[in-house]
């Protein structure tokens, strides 16, 4: 029986990261750059959310497996069960959208924490503190309001670039390793 589940790892090469509890404290108390400011999207982001998720799947060469559209991002950012949970970063003198992070719950027997499923800052305005802006909310909503343990996320492993990045903020490469422990570490 098919259940209509997708192994993405069959055609691409994954890897699997986690920042445990002390690290997602210490993202959350990272203070953002002046200029910057992250807030939960809205309905009126959807379209350009969907530009860049556009904008990201290309550069991960990922196009025919983006088949969300605007009205189910609308649905399910605004769903009561808040299934996805959408961060903008924007310009805080204009409201500009600067980047934008998607992030859902998780649940292992570590407890419970928080998957960044995309982060996407526009070519522009890379390198100017927006990812970090992105990072540190996700990380004070996940500790405060959803009282999370640690945060999870994946990524090509072609991508050196963004795991430096990933590094940089505390995160493990935790691939072919025991998903809750990783240098000892308990997530």
């Amino acid at each position: 029986m098919q259940l209509g589940f997708e192994d993405l790892t069959q055609t691409e090469e994954w890897h699997f990261a986690r920042l445990d509890r002390d690290g997602l404290q210490n993202l959350a108390e990272r203070p953002a750059k002046s200029g910057i400011a992250v807030r939960a999207g809205a309905e009126s982001d959807c379209a350009e959310v969907m530009k860049m998720i556009h904008g990201l799947a290309s550069f991960e060469k990922l196009q025919a497996q983006v088949r969300i559209n605007e009205d189910q991002l609308r649905r399910d950012i605004l769903a009561s069960a808040n299934l996805l949970k959408l961060f903008i970063a924007e310009r805080s003198n204009s409201g500009e959208i600067l980047g934008y992070a998607l992030a859902f719950d998780e649940f292992w027997p570590s407890g419970r924490g928080v998957c960044l499923e995309d982060v996407f800052v526009q070519p522009a305005h890379r390198g100017k503190g927006v990812c970090s802006a992105l990072f540190s909310a996700v990380a004070r909503d996940s500790l405060y309001n959803r009282r999370c343990h640690f945060m999870s996320l994946c990524y090509l492993a072609w991508n050196s670039a963004a795991f430096d990045v990933y590094r940089h903020y505390g995160f493990v490469d935790i691939t072919g390793s025991d998903s809750s422990k990783s240098n000892g570490r308990i997530f």
